[in-house]
């Protein structure tokens, strides 16, 4: 247990407001209300590394009273340093102004430090950022990132608290992206006293541009990273693949002996993409292809093959978000790999089963994908399903699955062009080119060119893909 006091109510305010404990007002009893604050003290224990004993020690207590961000940590996941939270700008070319400047730091030390912090996003993908310093009302409306140093409640319903506890917070692209800094604050620069601006600022604009925190310490989407550092601070070698996917920074070329009309592709972590057909497959790494291929589908991903009930033809390749595990369906039959390594990775013994076992699908499944929030959507036709991997059933929200792929995927239904959040990190892929051995593809927001929609039906899944890797 803490040595020295604990405040009860600060404690229960922190997990509400951070993600651990919600709904806690709706609770029946005191008892249930205890246990509730239990359990989300060990979530936010287990967040932090420690041993999730429900009870506050010290290394709980003073994690707790640390200065932070005040966006919460809503996911825990595995130790990563970047998290995808699913929504995107459609924009590569992003503008940012200044609204609001702090009261007790010079202005032009403002501007530095925060286009340092914007630079070091962009620097790592290919987004830009314009800053537009003169004022105007016209163009106020339509500046993507607007940024302003707030005092105590400020309208947005997370209010500051004064020195020290929440220092920013910052909205996800699919909530306009807009960052608010505490002006109360004692901001500073290259000093190990006060709160230093351009760290801050380099963990909240992570938020703008879509990121979610990382419970890793030294990452720099982790909540408490903001005392300075005199070293470099700054991405180390993890943070590519994460950033790529978000971002984009597509290194490649055309293929010229990747065949066109392909059955489906696989994408796994390591910038390796296999692109598959008959019973042959194509390896690239960053897009670059590699020599020795094709080669035979079950020299690469042993087991898949006639021994198997595997003639070819596959229908699609993925991995799961259940169990991040590779699998690959073909027909009524699926096949889940033990490793994501070529050459290594084998076909499990128990396998193959059937689709229609697993997903309660009745639908032909003609290709799957793990999208970039991290779920599993299973396409069918003309239409696709959003798979809940915790119940191990398709998703029921409304309206249902299965859903129009044109309406939901390529915008074309205008009526429904005011999403909810839910679908704001789906892309809408409106120009779809075919060129002998390879493709273009192009976004575009609000649009749709109904003439590509049928071919479109046949080979979205592919394309996102490969939208993912030029965005």
């Amino acid at each position: 247990m803490y040595r020295g006091l604990v405040d009860g109510d600060k404690m229960s305010k922190f997990l509400r407001r951070f993600g651990y404990v919600r709904n806690i007002a709706k609770l029946q009893s005191n008892s249930k209300s205890s246990t509730n604050i239990t359990e989300g003290l060990k979530t936010f224990q287990r967040y932090i590394g420690i041993n999730a004993t429900g009870t506050v020690d010290d290394l709980t207590w003073i994690t707790m009273i640390k200065p932070r961000c005040g966006n919460k940590d809503i996911r825990i996941q595995r130790r990563k340093r970047f998290i995808l939270q699913g929504s995107r700008w459609p924009s590569r070319g992003l503008s940012f102004r200044i609204i609001k400047y702090p009261t007790a730091f010079p202005r032009q030390f403002v501007e530095i430090e925060l286009s340092k912090a914007l630079r070091l996003w962009s620097d790592a993908s290919s987004l830009t950022f314009e800053h537009r310093k003169k004022r105007d009302k016209f163009t106020d409306r339509e500046t993507d990132i607007q940024i302003s140093f707030e005092i105590g409640d400020h309208g947005d319903t997370e209010p500051f608290d004064g020195p020290g506890n929440v220092l920013g917070h910052a909205f996800f692209p699919q909530y306009g992206g807009d960052a608010h800094f505490d002006n109360d604050e004692y901001w500073t620069t290259k000093s190990l006293e006060g709160v230093n601006l351009f760290q801050v600022a380099a963990h909240e604009f992570g938020h703008s541009l879509g990121l979610e925190h990382s419970n890793d310490p030294e990452a720099i989407m982790a909540p408490c990273n903001n005392v300075y550092r005199r070293t470099r601070f700054g991405f180390d070698s993890d943070y590519p693949k994460n950033i790529r996917d978000l971002f984009g920074r597509w290194e490649g070329g055309v293929w010229q002996s990747i065949p066109d009309n392909l059955d489906t592709a696989l994408s796994w972590s390591n910038d390796q993409t296999y692109f598959f057909k008959g019973m042959y497959y194509w390896k690239t790494i960053r897009f670059t292809l590699q020599p020795g291929y094709p080669r035979k589908i079950s020299e690469g991903f042993i087991g898949l093959d006639e021994s198997k009930f595997f003639t070819g033809n596959l229908d699609a390749a993925f991995v799961y978000s259940g169990d991040q595990k590779t699998y690959f369906i073909s027909g009524a039959l699926f096949w889940r790999l033990n490793e994501n390594r070529e050459f290594r990775g084998q076909i499990e013994h128990d396998y193959p089963q059937f689709v229609i076992n697993w997903l309660r699908i009745t639908n032909k499944i003609t290709d799957a994908l793990q999208w970039i929030n991290g779920k599993t959507y299973f396409f069918s036709s003309n239409v696709y399903y959003r798979y809940d991997h915790v119940r191990q059933k398709v998703e029921d929200v409304n309206p249902p699955f299965p859903r129009l792929i044109s309406d939901w995927w390529l915008n074309c239904n205008q009526t429904n062009s005011n999403h909810d959040s839910t679908f704001s990190d789906i892309p809408y892929i409106t120009k779809l080119y075919t060129r002998p051995r390879r493709y273009v593809v192009e976004s575009e927001r609000n649009r749709c060119r109904k003439e590509c929609v049928g071919l479109c039906f046949r080979i979205i899944p592919f394309l996102l893909l490969v939208s993912v890797m030029f965005h």
